[in-house]
């Protein structure tokens, strides 16, 4: 990696110190944000934002090593460089502009993801939205009406009511298990885990390359992460409605959110590969997706 202070230094004159090594540069003019991340679930990590829009994810083998990079960059002279102060003044500062109609919701999550380490370039920290619609089958969305929405103050595995007293139950078996194992009671199974509510979580790398896999090279990676083909047909994202009942209220192991790409991202609903993923146990293939019975319509349209 070399990072050229010169602005007027060519592509030659870089390739030539570079050589036939791997590697990457940059100007120290692009540089704008640079923030220590983790990677693989390890504090190893900084990523780099140049003012192209671009970002680089750097993982090292430990955190002394990311930690000296991290300091020798902040060191340079960085004249575009964007200084961040505290972070949760930063975020009470952001709420406010959020909160007066400056920024939009979209802009407002992105930013909460970026300050909380998130980042597009790691799919175990990746990005992380909200479910907002709770209705999947009406053939026409009316947005004055509560019951369209999902419930904001619930996290998904509770959206269901009836679903409450499942994980306060097993959480207070957990509590009961880990107490009588901490006492020095023999139990069956000592495990030695701590209680808990969730035994999933609503994002990991399976859940972002579940939704992208009609896309490369996501589609790619999935196949990777899958051992070689795709998922069964059933398990396929296929369906909005399937996903948010699954997410809501059929399942107590799946309690995923979405990525920022539902929001942005058409592509994210067809098949312009044109992968074959099979045909579910319906007689359907998988090849078409399906939004809401009336294909995204409200009743403003």
């Amino acid at each position: 990696m070399l990072f050229v202070r010169d602005e007027s230094a060519s592509i030659d004159t870089v390739s030539q110190l570079v050589g036939d090594a791997l590697g990457m540069y940059w100007s120290l003019l692009d540089v704008t944000e640079v923030h220590k991340r983790w990677y693989n679930l390890r504090d190893v990590a900084v990523e780099i934002f140049l003012n192209t829009g671009q970002t680089y994810l750097l993982g090292f083998s430990t955190t002394e090593e990311r930690d000296e990079l991290h300091n020798r960059l902040l060191q340079l002279n960085l004249p575009n460089l964007v200084h961040h102060g505290d972070q949760r003044k930063e975020i009470r500062s952001m709420t406010q502009r959020w909160q007066e109609g400056h920024v939009t919701n979209f802009e407002y999550l992105m930013h909460l993801n970026k300050q909380a380490g998130r980042s597009f370039n790691d799919l175990m920290q990746y990005p992380v939205l909200p479910f907002i619609l709770a209705d999947y089958t009406s053939p026409t969305l009316d947005l004055n009406n509560p019951n369209t929405f999902r419930n904001l103050s619930l996290p998904m595995a509770i959206q269901d009511p009836k679903l409450k007293e499942h994980f306060v139950q097993r959480y207070e078996m957990l509590k009961r298990d880990f107490e009588n194992q901490s006492a020095g009671v023999e139990m069956p199974l000592n495990t030695g885990t701590q209680p808990y509510h969730y035994g999933s979580h609503y994002s990991n790398s399976g859940i972002v390359l579940h939704y992208l896999v009609r896309l490369l090279p996501y589609a790619k990676l999935f196949i990777d992460f899958q051992g070689g083909s795709f998922d069964i047909p059933d398990r396929t994202f296929h369906a909005m409605r399937t996903t948010w009942k699954l997410a809501s209220s059929e399942s107590t192991t799946d309690v995923r959110e979405l990525i920022p790409e539902f929001f942005y991202l058409p592509e994210l609903f067809h098949n312009t590969e044109g992968f074959r993923f099979g045909e579910r146990q319906n007689g359907n293939t998988v090849m078409m997706f399906s939004y809401l019975p009336g294909q995204m319509r409200t009743a403003d349209c």
